[in-house]
């Protein structure tokens, strides 16, 4: 009997236990890389938290702010970084979702 090569095998073959082996490795692997990519954007985070808040001490200490002023923005600082923290674990939540599907 003549098949086209247009039309694919009407057969369905599971898949090999080598393949299977083969996805949970790439899945295992994207994992990795997606759990090192958020803990890279958390740290990036902290540190601008860091560096802005050392910027914040020293125009209070060149006297460009008050010290209210530094508590005030060191405060709103601080929820802007959780915020943000917590999106990107809610990002990596939907991808962990995701990846399991």
């Amino acid at each position: 009997m003549f098949q086209s090569w247009a039309s694919p095998p009407t057969t369905t073959a599971k898949p090999s236990a080598s393949t299977c082996r083969r996805s949970l490795k790439n899945a295992a692997a994207t994992g990795e890389i997606v759990h090192g990519r958020l803990e890279e954007t958390r740290v990036a985070l902290r540190n601008v938290r860091r560096d802005t808040i050392k910027d914040l001490k020293e125009y209070e200490h060149e006297k460009l702010i008050t010290e209210d002023d530094l508590k005030k923005a060191e405060d709103e600082l601080q929820k802007m970084t959780d915020k943000f923290i917590q999106q990107v674990d809610q990002v990596g939540q939907k991808k962990k979702r995701d990846h399991e599907v």
